[in-house]
């Protein structure tokens, strides 16, 4: 309806919505969306008010870019995984199919597998206000730092020497 159009619009323009950084290319539009077209609540209700764009333009938008793998914002009932599995491209649905319990974790899931792959979110804004800081971990076991006994004689001394006290 109408007034639930209005009311969706409101909360959406409540949020900041910044470009793109990578193509978006849209199944309702049909292919890639405009650099300079704002993404606030105004193109949310368009893209749910407008007649559906053909699914072929979108995937010829996702070849035409090169694209490896697609990021499906919304739920699987899009439909759009199929065709793209034709065409070799990795998918990813931002919501889980049926459980909408499990929408959280189904989205870490998806972040844990873009970021094998390659990209690089923005893992602080994930929890901005946990005061979390990054640390970087060696990239094999025991890199830069030494873990073995140096002076096994002074070691075995110690303890032979604890021994002979507990046995008096």
């Amino acid at each position: 309806s109408a007034e639930s159009l209005d009311l969706f619009e409101q909360r959406a323009d409540a949020f900041n919505f910044y470009p793109p950084k990578l193509p978006l290319v849209s199944g309702q539009v049909g292919g890639v969306v405009a650099v300079h077209k704002s993404l606030g609540g105004g193109f949310w209700r368009e893209m749910f008010s407008a007649e559906r764009g053909s699914k072929d333009e979108a995937i010829a938008a996702f070849v035409q870019l090169g694209c490896e793998g697609v990021l499906q914002f919304g739920s699987s009932e899009f439909e759009t995984a199929s065709p793209l599995d034709q065409f070799g491209f990795d998918c990813w649905q931002s919501l889980p199919a049926s459980d909408e319990s499990s929408v959280g974790m189904h989205l870490m899931e998806t972040l844990g597998e873009l970021y094998k792959r390659g990209c690089n979110p923005a893992f602080a804004a994930l929890y901005p206000s946990a005061g979390l800081q990054r640390v970087k971990l060696p990239g094999y076991p025991f890199e830069k730092q030494r873990y073995w006994i140096t002076e096994i004689s002074q070691f075995m001394n110690a303890e032979e020497e604890l021994e002979q006290t507990s046995v008096l």
